[in-house]
């Protein structure tokens, strides 16, 4: 027997990154909808505390652009293929955020008050 080796060393594999799909679609135009959403979520509450009449019309504006982005970035998700798990993570997220702050908004400002307070838990 010789002292010489007939196996080659293997070749050093290059490690393979695992693509992320998260990713690839943080800066869609769904998720970009529900960013917008989390956004107009200080923005209502700022209309309900600072009261009066105009200030709860854009409130209610505010809060229907929010509902019909919430309906757009699930299906522009799904129509155009862009559905990713940061977006399945942030819309129920959103969603929750922008109810429950308004309902802890109009508890505050006494809009909903008493026997009503049950209904709404």
């Amino acid at each position: 027997m010789s002292t010489e080796s007939h196996f080659e060393p293997a070749p050093a594999r290059r490690a393979s990154r695992v693509a992320n799909p998260s990713r690839d679609h943080a800066l869609s135009l769904p998720n970009l909808l529900t960013y917008g959403r989390i956004a107009i979520v200080p923005m209502v509450c700022a209309c309900l505390f600072v009261g009066g009449d105009t200030a709860r019309w854009l409130a209610l504006a505010l809060f229907t652009v929010a509902a019909v982005t919430d309906f757009l970035d699930g299906y522009l998700a799904r129509i155009w293929g862009q559905s990713s798990p940061l977006g399945r993570m942030l819309d129920p997220i959103a969603d929750k955020l922008l109810v429950s702050a308004c309902l802890l908004m109009l508890c505050a400002i006494n809009t909903i008050t008493g026997w009503s307070l049950w209904a709404a838990w």
